[in-house]
């Protein structure tokens, strides 16, 4: 049952003063905690906002409301009066379900005994650093189970994270199968070593398949369809490239319905497999599998009623790696977690 809790609305005096206000309120609020909070924040600040203090207030507020166990969903003031604002519900509404723990949808997927663990990667222009979100865990059917914010230089604590992503998934299953990690460029051997060293101190044998999703869009090498007229094959089509590597395209071309202008003619997206054994990826239906993964992982993206062509598994680890630094020290709330 929703409710508005008119209690505790909180009406700012002034754009420079957002943040203590909201401190403030929660020095003696009263929440229900039997109850899931979501707070519609209208702000004057979107996350595009160039003026650095201004910007930081948009994050600090998302903070503190986790820090008291409250999600919440900005809206962007200037916007919020236009005649076009009603488009903007859809995708406000997903998102809503989402942050109070629901499941907008999820992959038709019978539960494996697999760990898919995605590593995205933003950087801080502000401090010139780049941040992972990594050991960014879900299990085959979409559900997430859990996450990590590191900075990048330091493989070390990547390869920790994951293999308490594993821990933890062992600790569920009796046996893990496999593990997948979708990893947003070509992971060099200084990043796989301590990885590969943390998971032989839990199980020698689990097979580790990395597949190299580029988020930037393959341009050089692109896929026509000579047989329709906008020449954009079908989604989910792809074409081996060379070893180990294939392009997949992501689109809204389906047989029985036809892309929107709107959609755009996007690029495919390059992918290349690797394994740290022998074998595991010699077998097309091996491979047919885990590309139809990665396809359908695009479609889990919460933040929109929209697919998009990057999967989850890489994008939501970089939105928090683009907002964890601005958090004052770098401190994740447990509900962010």
């Amino acid at each position: 049952m929703f409710s508005e809790d008119t209690a505790n609305n909180i009406v700012f005096s002034s754009v420079d003063t957002i943040i203590d206000e909201v401190r403030d309120h929660f020095f003696d609020a009263k929440l229900d905690a039997d109850s899931r909070y979501i707070a519609f924040y209208i702000t004057p600040f979107g996350n595009d906002e160039k003026d650095p203090i201004h910007k930081l207030q948009y994050y600090l507020v998302k903070q503190e409301l986790l820090r008291h166990k409250v999600t919440s969903q900005a809206m962007d003031s200037n916007k919020f009066y236009q005649s076009n604002f009603k488009f903007f519900f859809p995708p406000i509404s997903v998102a809503s379900i989402a942050k109070l723990g629901g499941v907008p949808w999820r992959l038709k997927r019978d539960p494996d005994k697999e760990l898919i663990v995605g590593v995205g990667a933003f950087k801080n222009q502000e401090i010139g650093q780049r941040f992972i979100g990594s050991a960014f865990c879900f299990s085959n059917d979409g559900h997430f189970k859990g996450f990590e914010c590191l900075p990048a230089n330091q493989p070390d604590l990547l390869g920790g994270s994951i293999a308490k992503a594993i821990r933890t998934f062992k600790a569920k299953n009796e046996k893990a199968e496999r593990l997948i990690i979708h990893f947003y460029k070509s992971m060099s051997y200084a990043e796989l070593k301590p990885i590969e060293d943390e998971i032989k101190k839990i199980e020698d044998d689990i097979p580790v398949i990395i597949i190299t999703i580029n988020k930037t869009e393959s341009k050089d090498l692109v896929i026509f369809d000579t047989t329709y007229s906008k020449l954009m094959p079908l989604s989910g089509t792809y074409l081996s490239i060379g070893d180990d590597e294939y392009l997949l395209c992501n689109n809204t071309r389906y047989p029985k319905k036809e892309p929107r202008a709107t959609d755009g003619l996007p690029f495919p997206i390059k992918l290349k497999f690797s394994a740290n054994k022998e074998g595991i990826i010699d077998n097309t239906e091996t491979i047919k599998e885990l590309i139809d993964q990665v396809y359908q992982f695009s479609r889990m993206y919460w933040k929109s009623v929209r697919q998009n062509g990057i999967p989850v598994t890489i994008l939501y680890p970089e939105m928090v790696a683009q907002k964890v630094p601005f958090f004052e020290n770098m401190d994740v709330p447990p509900l962010l977690r």
